[in-house]
């Protein structure tokens, strides 16, 4: 993203629209931050221009600063130092989500949603995570929560508020997914709304969910016939075909990573 920027000047805050192609994620401003940032700003003054554009009115359209400027606004500042620049609108766009990701107090759905919108202007999560300084895992992790694959029902935890906590629904989203987690899920999220449980009893639950799975299939296939009968050595490739409805559930369980780890504890018990 280049922004073509202008000189950086005092601008009257009356010349200035807030919410004139404004994009904002979040569903209103923090007063009583708003009001501790303006006491700050009649102390130090405004430390940080805000982001402006000309718009055809003579004016301003607000591009970065909100909370900035309703704290001047508050604290009876009339003139902001302010960045005027000329940008297309996807620069813009960026900019705005990008502040108020990283100034904004919002809430993970907001947060969720933002994302996405970014990954809509810029087409790979890896430049999404540039923009936001953010991990790729960071990026894919909240892209998750938007998916369409997300399990309606723990997105309905995500949107009500009720669970405000990444981890937390993935791991719920995993347990949706598994073969025998509808009567498990359920319970959880009775347990969620009423705010009875954490993060660990969701993750303590899947773990059991997958142990189980993994032990109904060792019952299935004890007694085969030629096999076992001799000793492994060094590293060894096993393959094995999986129907469509079977790679989902092994992807919700955790793919090739989750099967790894169960492997490795099969190993240290029987040693």
């Amino acid at each position: 993203m280049s922004l073509h920027t202008q000189i950086t000047r005092q601008v009257p805050i009356k010349m200035i629209s807030l919410h004139a192609s404004n994009v904002r994620t979040s569903t209103g401003l923090d007063r009583a931050s708003i009001a501790e940032l303006a006491e700050s700003i009649k102390t130090h003054g405004l430390l940080q221009p805000i982001v402006v554009r000309p718009n055809s009115e003579d004016g301003y359209d607000l591009i970065a600063g909100q909370r900035r400027t309703h704290a001047c606004i508050m604290a009876g500042i009339t003139e902001v130092p302010a960045v005027i620049v000329v940008s297309d609108d996807t620069e813009v766009t960026t900019l705005q989500l990008v502040e108020n990701l990283q100034r904004e107090q919002l809430s993970l759905m907001e947060t969720a949603q933002a994302v996405r919108t970014l990954l809509a202007l810029h087409g790979k999560p890896a430049t999404v995570a540039d923009q936001l300084k953010k991990s790729k895992a960071w990026v894919s992790k909240h892209l998750s929560l938007t998916s369409p694959m997300f399990a309606a029902e723990v997105r309905d935890l995500l949107t009500s508020g009720a669970c405000q906590d990444i981890e937390t629904l993935i791991a719920l989203n995993q347990i949706a997914k598994h073969p025998n987690g509808k009567p498990a899920l359920a319970a959880l999220i009775d347990d969620l709304n009423e705010n009875r449980i954490g993060r660990q009893k969701v993750r303590d639950t899947l773990e059991s969910l997958k142990s189980a799975w993994i032990e109904e299939g060792e019952e299935e296939g004890e007694g085969d016939e030629g096999e076992g009968d001799e000793e492994p050595t060094g590293r060894a490739t096993i393959t094995f075909e999986l129907s469509a409805e079977q790679a989902k559930q092994f992807e919700a369980l955790g793919g090739a990573q989750w099967l790894r780890r169960q492997l490795k504890k099969l190993a240290k018990a029987a040693a």
